[in-house]
C-alpha cells in the first residue's frame, strides 16, 4: 500500500484528494489539514471547484497574505440560510452575500436575522466573500 505524504499549504501540512464521479470524471478537490483533520471540500457548483477549495481552505486558515482577510467587519444579519453544508448570509445596509464555508459553533449555528454579527473576510475566485472569526453579539457569553 503507497503512503500519501501531506503537501504544505499556506503554511500547514494538507492531504489534497480528489472527488471523482462512479465514471472517473473528476468532480472536485478535499483539503484534509494533517494537524487537525479539518475537511475543506470545494463547491462542485463554483466555475473552478479546485480554486474554490483553496480558497475556502485559505479563509479556513485565516490567510492574511496580499488579497487575504481584510479588516473586521460589523453589521446586522438581513438574510441568512444553510445550503450544501455552508451558511450563507447577507447585512442590512451593505451589497454582497456572505459565505462561511464550514459552519460550527454557536455563533453560526444559533445566527438569525436581526443578530448583530462581526467577522472577516476572504475573496474566493468568484469574487463572493469567504468569511472566518463570525462572532454573534446577540449570544450570551
Amino acid at each position: 500500500m503507497r503512503r500519501l505524504a501531506p503537501h504544505a499549504l499556506f503554511g500547514q501540512n494538507t492531504w489534497v484528494v480528489p472527488a471523482v464521479a462512479d465514471n472517473g470524471k473528476f468532480q472536485t478537490l478535499a483539503l484534509v489539514q494533517a494537524a487537525g483533520g479539518h475537511v475543506v471540500v470545494g463547491n462542485t457548483g463554483a466555475s473552478s471547484p479546485a480554486q474554490d477549495a483553496f480558497a475556502s481552505y485559505r479563509a479556513f486558515l485565516g490567510d492574511k497574505t496580499a488579497g487575504g482577510a481584510s479588516p473586521r467587519i460589523s453589521g446586522t444579519i438581513d438574510r441568512f440560510a444553510y445550503a450544501a453544508g455552508r451558511a450563507w448570509f447577507t447585512l442590512r445596509g451593505r451589497r454582497g452575500v456572505y459565505t462561511i464555508v464550514d459552519p460550527d459553533g454557536p455563533d453560526v449555528l444559533l445566527a438569525r436575522p436581526g443578530d448583530a454579527v462581526s467577522f472577516e473576510t476572504t475573496a474566493d475566485e468568484n469574487g463572493g466573500r469567504l468569511v472566518r472569526g463570525f462572532t454573534d453579539a446577540a449570544l450570551a457569553r
